[in-house]
């Protein structure tokens, strides 16, 4: 239930950043940064969803996903892969 409850909060919070307030969390905002789809559309539910996942992927897997952006040309994690999102400047 806990676990459940963790998701829902996670989730809740990045989708009313992410997707109701222009792409960007208050870390975002801080760092001059916001997440956009890689075509440059706004963020939906379902990509947050699966970005989000992503990010509990990336760190469950001995951190790599998050490491994959030192080699990525467009410095993306496999969190934004998965979720074809990228991180531009604000």
């Amino acid at each position: 239930l806990g676990t459940l409850i963790s998701l829902i909060i996670g989730v809740g919070y990045y989708y009313y950043y992410w997707a109701m307030k222009d792409g960007q969390t208050i870390g975002d905002s801080v760092m001059h940064v916001r997440v956009v789809k890689a075509d440059g559309s706004p963020i939906t539910f379902v990509t947050v969803l699966i970005r989000y996942i992503g990010y509990l992927l990336n760190t469950v897997v001995f951190f790599l996903g998050w490491l994959y952006a030192l080699i990525d040309s467009q410095k993306r994690g496999l969190h934004d892969i998965i979720a074809g999102t990228i991180v531009v400047k604000a």
